[in-house]
Order: C-alpha cells, then sequence, then structure tokens
C-alpha cells in the first residue's frame, strides 16, 4: 500500500541519460506468481514525471502499478493530486493486470500529458474487470494521446467520466 497526503514528488529528465529505461514518481510491482492487492491513494500530491515536462523524453510515469501473469490480485488507484507527465509514450496513471485479479482506478484530481502517443489514464487487465471513474480534468498534448484507455481481455470493461478532457492534438479522449 502507498499512501500521500500532500507535498510533491519531482522526477526529471530523460530516463534513457540514466540507463533507465522508464522515470516514475510512484511505481508498484508484483513479479512471479505473487498474489495480493495493490492500493495506491495519491491525496492532494503534485507528481511531475519526464524530460523537463517538454515532452521530447521518453516513458515516464506518474503512477505505476502491475501484476505479472502468473500473479492473482487487484488493483486500486484513487487520484486527488495533480499529475503532470511529459515524454513519448507516457502515462499519469498506468494499471496493467497480466494476472487475474480486477482494476479499478478513480481519479478526481488533474492530469496533463505532453508527448507523442501518451496516456492520462491506461488502465488493462488479463482476467477481470476494468473500471475507470473520473471527475478530474485530463488535458492531452501530443499526437495520438489518449485521455482514458480502458481494457480487459476476458472482463467486463466500465468508464464513468463527469470530468473534462482535453485533446490538443489528434487523439481518444475515451477508447
Amino acid at each position: 500500500n502507498v499512501t500521500t497526503t500532500g507535498g510533491k514528488i519531482v522526477v526529471l529528465g530523460n530516463p534513457t541519460d540514466s540507463g533507465s529505461s522508464a522515470n516514475f514518481g510512484i511505481a508498484t510491482q508484483f513479479l512471479g506468481a505473487s498474489s495480493g492487492n495493490i492500493n495506491i491513494i495519491v491525496d492532494n500530491t503534485e507528481i511531475s514525471t519526464g524530460d523537463g515536462l517538454d515532452g521530447n523524453g521518453r516513458s515516464s510515469n506518474d503512477i505505476y502499478a502491475s501484476i505479472s501473469q502468473s500473479g492473482t490480485g487487484n488493483i486500486d488507484i484513487q487520484n486527488s493530486g495533480k499529475l503532470s507527465t511529459a515524454g513519448e509514450s507516457s502515462y499519469n496513471i498506468q494499471a496493467i493486470n497480466l494476472g487475474s485479479g480486477d482494476i479499478e482506478v478513480v481519479n478526481q484530481g488533474e492530469l496533463t500529458t505532453t508527448g507523442k502517443t501518451a496516456y492520462s489514464i491506461y488502465a488493462t487487465a488479463n482476467a477481470g474487470n476494468v473500471l475507470v471513474n473520473n471527475s478530474g480534468s485530463i488535458t492531452t498534448s501530443g499526437l495520438r494521446g489518449y485521455g482514458i484507455n480502458a481494457q480487459s481481455i476476458d472482463g467486463d470493461v466500465t468508464v464513468m467520466n463527469t470530468g473534462n478532457i482535453n485533446l490538443i492534438d489528434s487523439g481518444d479522449a475515451i477508447y
């Protein structure tokens, strides 16, 4: 379990400069045959990741949660903070469950992405349901940007949005 209640997390710089494949503000991961739940609560916290937030870096993640293919468990992410990320294939919130279990993402905060193929909320499950509930503001700037992308191979997908989704360049508000 990860909980933040205020303050800032800032991770800037191109991840390839440090030999890493990505920058992470908060990252949790179950590898192998692990079982258990991942719960992340970001309450009134500002998280910024990327290459100077100009959109030229690669793969930055404000919040990342993952369960591997042989794992079992649910992912629950709740955000009321201000998240900003920049770089190609970057994510404000990324939840991946390749094992069995559900994903729930609730966003009440402000999400901003800058960069090609960047996602504000990305949630994908292999054998579980996906629920995304957004009442916050989402702004994506970059070619093929996504506001909300939710999918499941063998489960139900529900997306509820009462917030504003603003696409600066081409992309999909909800996919």
